[in-house]
């Protein structure tokens, strides 16, 4: 689901440590019930989660002041970070743990190919 099925832009709350998605507020969106109310508090966003923590990893959630804030347009949205339905995850972040991943499978089996080589 791309950012571009929404208004003409989004209000994202999302958890610093694993980047699920806490609140998706959709500006100029014709559904959005709350339009005339304009976008929430970070506390109002939260209100919803029991004892202001992430439901996914269970991290202490910031209420008061958010860590980051970040103002994007929508083809920066799309170019920095990928979308799926709960979480959202950033693409050079992403690309380090896959290419880490695959480079210690490679030394594992590397590893495992010498110990199987008879001397």
């Amino acid at each position: 689901m791309g950012s571009g099925e929404y208004g003409v832009g989004r209000i994202l709350v999302v958890c610093a440590r694993c980047g699920f998605k806490l609140y998706d507020y959709a500006l100029g969106d014709p559904n959005n019930r709350s339009k005339y109310s304009g976008p929430p508090t970070p506390a109002q966003a939260l209100s919803g989660h029991d004892k202001h923590r992430c439901p996914s990893c269970d991290r202490p959630l910031s209420v008061d002041k958010p860590l980051e804030i970040e103002i994007l347009t929508r083809a920066e949205f799309e170019v920095k970070y990928i979308e799926t339905r709960f979480k959202i995850f950033e693409r050079q972040k992403l690309a380090e743990r896959i290419t880490a991943h695959a480079g210690v499978e490679a030394y594992t089996g590397l590893a495992e190919e010498e110990a199987l080589t008879p001397a």
